[in-house]
Formats: C-alpha cells, sequence, structure tokens
C-alpha cells in the first residue's frame, strides 16, 4: 500500500504482527505498528466474516410447523439481512502474527517501477514465518524485478542462515533485492556489522536502519560494509530522547566511509535540529529508479 515514509514508494506487508520475544524488547512499548492495527484492524487481518448466530449461517430462520420445528425457510435474518455472514468479528491481536498469501502477488500488478519496503509492519524472519512463504516472496519478486525491495529485520541470524537458498528462488533476479538490518545502538550496531563481513559478502546491496538511534554508534571504518544508512530519532508520546549528537555521528562516519546517508527524523533540541544529510534528499538515495526515459 502507499506510503508516507519517505525512502520509499509502497509497503508490501505479507507478513503483519510481532509476538513479544527478545528482538522486540526495544520498540515494544511505542510501536506504531501495534497502534494503527489498533485504529486500523483490517490492516492486520482484523476483520473478517463469520457465519451470524442467529441463523447458523442460513440467511434464514427456520419455520415451525405445529408439530415442531423444521427444515422449511422462514423469513430472512434481520441481524445479517440474509446474508447468513457478519462483516466484522473481533480484531486480532498484533502480537500473534498474521501471514497474509493473498497479498503476495501485489508487486505483479504495479506496472510502474516502485520502491518497496517488504514488511513494514512485522518481521519477514520470524521464527514463526515459514521457510516455504519466505521462499514465494522470493519467486514473486524475480517475477517483478523492476522494483526495488527492501528486506529490513532485527533477526539477523535467521536471515544470515537463509540468504543462500533466498539467492537460489530469486535466480538471476536478484539485484531487485537490498538486505537490511535493524539496530539501535553500538552492541546491536556491533553485531550486525560482523553478520555482513562473514555472511553477506556475497550480496551487493546492504543497509543498516538505526531508528529509531537509542544509544550512540561507532562503527569506525565497518561503516564501509554498508551500501546505505537510515537513522532517526523515536517520535509520539514518551518518545525516547536522541541526541542530535549521535546522528551527527552517524553522519560523519558515512560521510568518511563513503556511504549515502538518509537522517529520517531528528530531535527537535533548539538551535541543534539541523543535522548533516548526506545525500541530502531522499531522491538521492541509492536505490531510487532511474527517470522515464533517462
Amino acid at each position: 500500500m502507499p506510503t508516507g515514509i519517505p525512502y520509499c514508494d509502497e509497503t508490501w506487508d505479507v507478513v503483519t504482527g510481532c509476538s513479544p520475544d527478545q528482538f522486540n524488547l526495544v520498540c515494544r512499548e511505542r510501536c506504531w505498528a501495534a497502534a494503527l492495527a489498533r485504529q486500523r484492524p483490517a490492516t492486520h487481518g482484523g476483520l473478517g466474516s463469520g457465519p451470524c448466530p442467529d441463523c447458523d449461517g442460513r440467511g434464514y430462520y427456520l419455520c415451525s410447523c405445529y408439530d415442531g420445528p423444521s427444515n422449511h425457510k422462514g423469513d430472512p435474518c434481520r441481524r445479517c439481512k440474509g446474508k447468513g455472514t457478519l462483516p466484522a468479528i473481533m480484531p486480532v491481536p498484533f502480537s500473534r502474527l498474521v501471514l497474509h498469501p493473498d497479498r503476495l502477488d501485489q508487486p505483479l500488478h504495479w506496472r510502474k517501477p516502485r520502491v518497496v519496503l517488504v514488511c513494514s509492519r512485522g518481521d519477514l524472519f520470524h521464527d514463526a514465518v515459514p521457510d516455504e512463504f519466505i521462499f514465494r516472496v522470493c519467486r514473486t519478486i524475480a517475477a517483478a524485478p523492476h522494483h526495488r525491495y527492501l528486506l529490513l529485520t532485527k533477526r539477523w541470524e535467521r536471515m544470515s542462515g537463509m540468504v543462500l537458498p533466498m539467492l537460489e528462488h530469486l535466480g538471476a533476479n536478484g539485484d531487485p533485492v537490498w538486505w537490511g538490518f535493524s539496530a539501535w545502538d553500538n552492541d546491536s550496531a556491533k553485531r550486525v556489522a560482523e553478520i555482513v563481513r562473514n555472511r553477506f559478502m556475497q550480496c551487493d546491496q546492504v543497509w543498516l536502519s538505526l531508528e529509531p538511534l537509542l544509544g550512540p554508534v561507532d562503527l569506525g571504518e565497518d561503516m564501509g560494509l554498508f551500501n546505505f544508512v537510515v537513522a532517526g530519532c523515536e517520535s509520539g508520546p514518551g518518545a525516547r530522547h536522541t541526541p542530535c549528537q549521535w546522528l551527527r555521528d552517524v553522519s560523519t562516519q558515512c560521510q568518511l566511509a563513503g556511504v549515502p546517508c538518509y537522517i529520517k527524523q531528528a530531535s527537535g533540541e533548539p538551535g541543534e535540529s539541523r543535522v548533516i544529510r548526506f545525500p541530502p534528499q531522499p531522491g538521492e538515495l541509492p536505490w531510487r529508479l532511474p527517470a522515464k526515459g533517462a
């Protein structure tokens, strides 16, 4: 679906939800996706249809003859208006993972090239997502290589263990994929850098998301392992503070390593709201496709 995220054009949410585990302790309390699922349950698959309890899904009442109940049709059910189903059931809690196989073919219908963030409201590499479902995502990507696909996960180990079979399913059409890692402080960023160095050197396009940035990050030369970096602070009521100096440090490290960096949002500190952006505009992001006819 279309999105306001500045570094992509579309989100492809084939997995939504996030069960509580050690990977989401960082964002669980202020998860924007969980809030959205409460406001708009259909985005998480929380609305559906179910049989009407008044007529047991028939759409009509059973008439009663003088000698007892019969199967003769009676009047249309007033509750479901003769449809047999009710349009709304209880919303699915965001803590329960939901797979959306009906969305797998969406990129095939997008004729214009787009930058697609995969699973913006979930994690494709969650333990509850079957391998075969991930391979189906890969086969869709291979069938629609005119888009750019941004994978992003906190579950780095699982993605690193699946990268080779995924490349097999992607075949010759693996170039549109950007392998993304989500980190939030120096320890998590260093662990990601180690994984990229050991297991992702065969991938040409790897990116790092430091959002929300909850601690200073100093990767030094290892920042050059990435092709792109996104960083930003937490937003909303009760957001944890991100000093602008942390963002400046990330941007400076990227400049020294020659890695494009996009600061999505910075804390509104008086006199410190300006953070060096390299490149300065979302349109200069490395995965942006050339203009039509260029």
